[in-house]
């Protein structure tokens, strides 16, 4: 198990060092929309019987100082099999021979910039290395560009949603039409999605994953910087691959997402027909939809749904309507990255064969202690001293975890796979040696603080909002990292 770390020592700023030129690694790593609310303050409806208490906190060691813990020489190996699941994502994979990130350049008509999250400006889009020759790494193809997210569209640095004319492969991933820029302006080591991404992509009970491709952004020739590339979180080849050519519906296939009901409302979905509630939560259909989302198919899921509530309630061979293992390394990675939304927005699920799925992961920008003990909303005070906040805080897994079997499922996989989790740190080290230029570049866009006046800003914990530079952005985040490998140790390591 990790050591309990000590009292956590001031950091000096780290110098900067030039990029290594070392050979890039040859031998890969086998193998919607960003959402953020009142993450503590649930406006959803609480379920009407035994709604369980909000749970006291647990005595506890709490970490003291950064000290991130050595892999035990008697932990065993993982024994999964990471060759046979391809990772997308990994850096060292996308740089050019100058070990430079891609760059994205964004031309629209008339130079405009899109205003909202409704209207697409028409447009093209190239990639090139950005080195000095700029070499074309994809041509220049027709599409359209919209802003994305929530709470971000009060930042300056705005995120993005590209639909292409017509479906295009970007880095050699499965063609669509919709890819994904997230911006990270509330993350400033641009870091945490990323590497929750890599890091879900890495285990094989969670199907399709979101790519993670680092990339600078050049947008009608101004600089925009460091941006994360993904795919839209959407059903497809490719993506979640549960469209059927003809919908059955006694055997329907479905994608959901959790969400807050006054967002569901405000993007237009009916009740009943596009979204449904269960167990006092509401989830907005994204497969079947549109014309084919109609109240038989709606009042299926909502019932089936029930029933899935109903079973893990009563411990009635629940592990018959969904698949548990998939709910197990979901929660994993929920609880790693202590994401602040796991339980209540951008949680998507999907069934396929009358079994319910988790996953897959998204939306972690705010996650590790981002928000957190503020002087605006003492509320955060709870999220910032929980030490098993998705285990605790979420309806379904505060009930899944009450039944002695998961809990020691649980604990096997993690076991078995922390050596896995564990390489987080590995990717961290790369990302600071070779995105050392890039996060300069984007940090002298992007001043930090340089926080806006928004809802999320002024709940930024107080330790985070003192921080001054991309490099000490990093340390605070491997410090958090380090907490939670020390309390998932705590509770589930075997060994």
């Amino acid at each position: 198990k990790t050591e309990e770390p000590k009292e956590e020592e001031k950091t000096e700023e780290p110098k900067e060092e030039e990029k290594k030129e070392e050979p890039k690694e040859e031998v890969a790593e086998e193998k919607k929309e960003e959402s953020h609310e009142e993450p503590v303050e649930d406006k959803t409806e609480e379920p009407k019987e035994d709604t369980p208490e909000e749970p006291k906190e647990e005595p506890k060691d709490d970490p003291k100082e950064e000290v991130i813990p050595e892999q035990k020489p008697d932990l065993p190996p993982s024994t999964l099999p990471e060759e046979e699941k391809v990772v997308h994502g990994n850096l060292l994979d996308y740089l050019d021979d100058e070990y430079n990130v891609p760059l994205i350049k964004i031309t629209t008509e008339n130079k405009i910039h899109p205003a909202d999250k409704e209207n697409y400006v028409k447009g093209e889009l190239e990639i090139v290395e950005s080195g000095e020759e700029s070499t074309v790494i994809f041509e220049k193809a027709s599409m359209g560009i919209r802003l994305r997210g929530n709470s971000t569209l009060d930042c300056p640095k705005k995120a993005y949603r590209i639909k292409f004319d017509e479906k295009q492969s970007l880095f050699g991933l499965p063609k669509a039409k919709s890819w994904v820029l997230l911006a990270n302006y509330y993350d400033k080591s641009n870091l945490r999605n990323y590497l929750a991404y890599l890091t879900a992509n890495r285990l094989d009970n969670l199907d399709f994953q979101p790519s993670s491709i680092f990339v600078e952004v050049e947008f009608n020739g101004a600089y925009k910087g460091l941006y994360l590339l993904c795919e839209q979180m959407q059903t497809g080849t490719g993506r979640v691959d549960i469209e059927q050519d003809e919908y059955d519906d006694n055997n329907g296939s479905y994608f959901f997402e959790l969400d807050f009901l006054d967002r569901i409302q405000a993007d237009g979905l009916i009740e009943g027909v596009s979204y449904f509630s269960s167990n006092g939560l509401y989830y907005a259909l994204k497969y079947p939809e549109d014309e084919d989302a109609t109240t038989k198919r709606c009042t299926y899921i909502k019932n089936f749904m029930d029933e899935v509530f109903r079973r893990i309630k009563a411990k009635d061979n629940y592990q018959s309507v969904m698949d548990v293992d998939s709910f197990i390394d979901y929660y994993l990675i929920q609880e790693l990255f202590k994401n602040v939304d796991g339980n209540q927005s951008s949680v998507y699920y999907y069934v396929k064969d009358k079994k319910l799925y988790a996953g897959p992961v998204w939306d972690f920008d705010l996650g590790l202690n981002v928000v957190g003990r503020n002087q605006v909303d003492a509320t955060y005070d709870y999220y910032a001293s929980s030490t098993y906040w998705i285990r605790d805080n979420g309806y379904m897994y505060q009930q899944l975890f009450k039944d002695p079997s998961f809990l020691n499922k649980v604990k096997e996989r993690y076991t078995e796979v922390r050596d896995i989790l564990f390489k987080v740190f590995e990717e961290i080290e790369i990302a600071e040696e070779y995105l050392s230029d890039e996060f300069k570049k984007n940090e002298s866009v992007w001043t930090i603080p340089g926080y806006l006046n928004t809802w999320v800003a002024q709940r930024f914990s107080l330790e985070y909002l003192a921080i001054k530079n991309t490099a000490n952005h990093i340390i605070f985040l491997k410090k958090e990292l380090t907490k939670q490998f020390y309390y998932l140790d705590k509770a589930y390591l075997l060994y």
